[in-house]
């Protein structure tokens, strides 16, 4: 366990690279994404939670929570069930070979399609755990580490009376709203766009094991043929 913040937050142990690899290798199959994206995110095992789990992360880098899935459900079927650790707090998947070269950041909703961004070649992609968090983070990181243009990814869901183009569409509008905010603050101006898989698609990594090269020239045009590659 690690103190953080005055909580005790779990931190799995460091296993070998070689079991770590592991792990990342049959992440990787279970979820249809490279073992090598997984590897960047620093995806290990929490004995403590019987979960694959990867660090969530303050603007700055540090580690303020764990988000964890469960792989295979108990029938050997793959699982969406997904918690963090306790003592955690909702931050945002920062690679560990993060590359922000020219200003532009990919925003992605959860550890997964963070993961399939980073299939597809992109470097300069930050993930949060949801649709609706991250928000404040995202601005201190947009400020910290000086971005100009963003673009993010938003889930394509059924849409709901609260939100009648889906809750991952609502989302993304929310942080495009806010980062505008954070331009007027400090008069650097940050230009959001919002774009979705294609039609038939919930999300980033239903568009990825589709069709990757579809999805990697829509999301390099957005950002204007930012594609800083593996």
């Amino acid at each position: 366990r690690h103190k953080q913040g005055g909580r005790w937050l779990i931190v799995p142990e460091q296993y070998s690279h070689e079991a770590e690899r592991e792990l990342c290798r049959r992440a990787g199959e279970v979820l249809g994404v490279e073992a090598r994206a997984l590897e960047s995110l620093d995806m290990r095992w929490c004995p403590a939670m019987k979960m694959a789990v990867v660090p969530m992360k303050s603007y700055d880098g540090t580690v303020i929570g764990m988000n964890g899935r469960h792989l295979l459900d108990k029938d050997g079927r793959p699982s969406s069930a997904k918690m963090n650790a306790a003592g955690s707090v909702d931050g945002l998947f920062l690679p560990l070979d993060l590359d922000l070269y020219d200003g532009r950041l990919l925003v992605c909703e959860g550890a997964s399609d963070t993961a399939a961004a980073l299939s597809l070649g992109f470097r300069n992609v930050v993930g949060r755990s949801s649709c609706r968090t991250g928000v404040q983070l995202l601005r201190l990181f947009c400020r910290h580490r000086r971005i100009d243009a963003v673009t993010i990814v938003a889930d394509r869901d059924k849409p709901t009376a609260e939100a009648p183009d889906g809750v991952g569409m609502k989302g993304a509008q929310e942080l495009a709203a806010s980062l505008a905010d954070c331009s007027v603050e400090t008069g650097r101006k940050i230009a959001a766009r919002i774009v979705q898989p294609a039609e038939g698609l919930k999300d980033l990594r239903d568009w990825y094991r589709a069709d990757p090269d579809a999805a990697r020239q829509a999301l390099a045009a957005e950002l204007g043929g930012s594609a800083a590659l593996f």
